[in-house]
């Protein structure tokens, strides 16, 4: 039972595609009553993670509830790693609440979280936060060189293409159109494919489409 939920963790982690969007949640369940029937605490706390994970990205009305139960379990086991995931995704529901202020000071204090868990993804957690924060307060000029610095960052995954996409529009907001149009004429020429499948996909077309509005 153990090994069979180490495998359904694994798997679940493989299928952070917006494609998959609708078979994740059944894996992650399986997952809790897997790790469930191994004893194992940890594991289980993990699929209840990437349960509410999933909830979210449904739009399930069920998400906060399954939330709130995985932040009293890992309160309870006091696994910090955990409640950074839990922190970064209440910020997200500050973000989508408008409550801009208490948003960012969350991001702050979920990064030096993930900095304390040695989380190799709290400065791209970070930076997404404050990408979001500055877009929907019409402000993406002001990150046009912190979006480019995590861009280049060592510790995003190859695949990774949001924060740079990210970074050609908040400097078109800048004032500085070069990467936009640049990243746009490779959008061109090679395709959709040209944008590996990844967890920031959606995000990455979505900026896309940003900056093709942008130059009509």
């Amino acid at each position: 039972k153990h090994a069979l939920a180490e495998a359904l963790s694994l798997c679940h982690h493989a299928l952070l595609t917006p494609e998959n969007t609708w078979q994740r949640l059944a894996v992650a369940n399986e997952l809790i009553a897997a790790a469930a029937a191994a004893g194992d605490g940890l594991l289980s706390l993990v699929g209840l993670c990437w349960r509410a994970v999933d909830l979210f990205l449904l739009g399930d009305p069920g998400a906060c509830t399954a939330l709130e139960e995985l932040r009293l379990r890992a309160d309870a086991l006091r696994c910090r790693s955990v409640l950074f995931i839990v922190s970064a995704m209440e910020v997200m529901l500050a973000i989508r609440a408008g409550r801009f202020n208490q948003a960012e000071e969350a991001s702050a204090a979920c990064f030096e979280l993930g900095g304390e868990v040695g989380d190799a993804d709290a400065l791209a957690y970070r930076g997404a936060h404050l990408c979001a924060i500055r877009f929907f307060q019409g402000r993406e000029a002001e990150l046009a060189d912190l979006s480019a610095s995590i861009a280049a960052s060592p510790t995003l995954e190859e695949r990774e293409r949001a924060f740079a996409s990210a970074a050609a529009l908040c400097a078109l907001r800048a004032g500085r159109p070069e990467p936009a149009r640049a990243l746009l004429a490779r959008f061109k020429h090679y395709g959709p494919a040209s944008i590996p499948a990844s967890s920031s996909w959606l995000l990455t077309m979505l900026v896309v489409v940003e900056l093709a509005f942008a130059f009509g």
